[in-house]
């Protein structure tokens, strides 16, 4: 198959979310399929990276990508409005992605054109209508799910406002548009229910994300001598900073009461001064780091207390596939198949946080036990092998 992929990132380096689904995806297409890639790059894109992806790919072409403000366009931004149209989406808007994505549809005629979450969905607008070809959009999570949780964590009330709005119209305006493509893909199985509940008309298919299992081998107990905890996560995503807020002010005080060697380690890219002012004696905060299996090597819990969000984790698959069992929120592993005291933890308040976490310090047997249905859970279940597989298969329907 020719397969054209439209994305925001650069699907290298795989550090967060989409670049790791992405990354894995075309990876594994490559070798049996012609990959066309056309994404936005920023002024932080190393020129060595976009030469290591281009490897996996027929035809890469990148697109210089503008930061703009809110404020941004302000009459672009009252017609969308207008429309019915959340108007953030300008801010992804540009003459040249649209023009190259014009030019090469129209040149090439693809078997499947995917777009890469709602916020760029609008391309679809650019794409040659040839009739073989079947276009996609993959939606890494729900934005009218996500924004409705993420603006009650705003403590500025113009942003809060701003986040509010953006939720209320992707309510309409996501379901409804995504109707144009002649297939969605979501992460979960609630995502999709969630897609069809606001419009039975989509035809979509839940195709999961997954952890590379030949790569990401257990690693053996650390050798730490004191107990250590690990939150990884992309740090200027607001419910990864609501996450820490609340697990430093309102958990680890209360688990350090208990255990005064255990220490938490924070990691993860675009750290704000916020963040790296909740380290302590105890507590450290690293910022961004070539290479996260030297943190997971030294801790011994991975801890996920979200209390927002969208999609599904990653970082939990890797937790589960590195052999490190995770503590999480209900939301924090919202959509993966898991059951709570036989693959991870789930703790919903403080309390139950703290006592979960002794739990697993205490009990060797507890320990061993959950690491080991964590990683046959992922090896049978989200193995991105067999996630491309049924990717394959599922195109080959469309």
């Amino acid at each position: 198959m020719k397969i054209l992929f439209i994305t925001k990132w650069l699907p290298y380096p795989p550090e967060t979310g989409n670049p790791i689904r992405n990354y894995n995806i075309i990876r594994r297409l490559a070798k049996k399929h012609e990959i066309w890639v056309v994404s936005f790059v920023d002024d932080d894109t190393k020129p060595e990276d976009v030469k290591i992806f281009k490897e996996y790919c027929y035809k890469l072409i990148t697109i210089p990508y503008q930061e703009h403000s809110a404020l941004f366009a302000p009459l672009r931004a009252i017609k969308l409005l207008l429309s019915g149209t959340p108007p953030d989406l300008r801010l992804n808007e540009s003459n040249l992605m649209q023009q190259t994505i014009q030019q090469i549809t129209k040149e090439q005629e693809f078997d499947i054109v995917q777009i890469e979450d709602s916020f760029m969905a609008f391309y679809h607008e650019a794409v040659y209508p040839h009739k073989k070809t079947r276009t996609v959009l993959s939606l890494h999570d729900i934005g009218f799910h996500k924004y409705n949780q993420i603006y009650k964590l705003e403590p500025k009330l113009a942003r809060r406002f701003r986040l509010w709005l953006h939720s209320r119209m992707l309510r309409l305006w996501e379901p409804n548009y995504s109707q144009r493509f002649s297939s969605c893909i979501t992460m979960s199985e609630l995502d999709k229910q969630r897609l069809i509940e606001k419009n039975p008309l989509l035809t979509v298919e839940s195709i999961p994300n997954g952890i590379d299992v030949q790569t990401n081998q257990p690693l053996s107990k650390s050798l730490s001598s004191t107990q250590n905890l690990l939150f990884i996560g992309n740090m200027d995503y607001r419910p990864n900073q609501d996450a820490m807020y609340y697990f430093c002010k309102e958990i680890f005080p209360e688990i350090k009461k208990r255990n005064g060697l255990i220490n938490l380690w924070i990691v993860g890219k675009n750290t704000s001064a916020d963040i790296f002012a909740l380290a302590t004696d105890s507590i450290f905060v690293t910022g961004r780091v070539d290479d996260v299996h030297p943190f997971y090597e030294k801790t011994h819990i991975s801890v996920i207390p979200l209390r927002a969000g969208g999609g599904t984790r990653l970082k939990i698959l890797e937790s589960m596939a590195l052999g490190r069992p995770v503590i999480s929120t209900t939301v924090g592993c919202e959509g993966l198949q898991v059951v709570d005291g036989e693959h991870l933890f789930i703790a919903d308040n403080p309390e139950v946080f703290v006592q979960r976490i002794q739990q697993l310090f205490d009990d060797p047997k507890l320990y061993s036990r959950i690491v080991t249905n964590a990683r046959d859970f992922v090896e049978t279940r989200y193995s991105w092998n067999g996630i491309v597989n049924n990717l394959e298969k599922y195109y080959e329907k469309l």
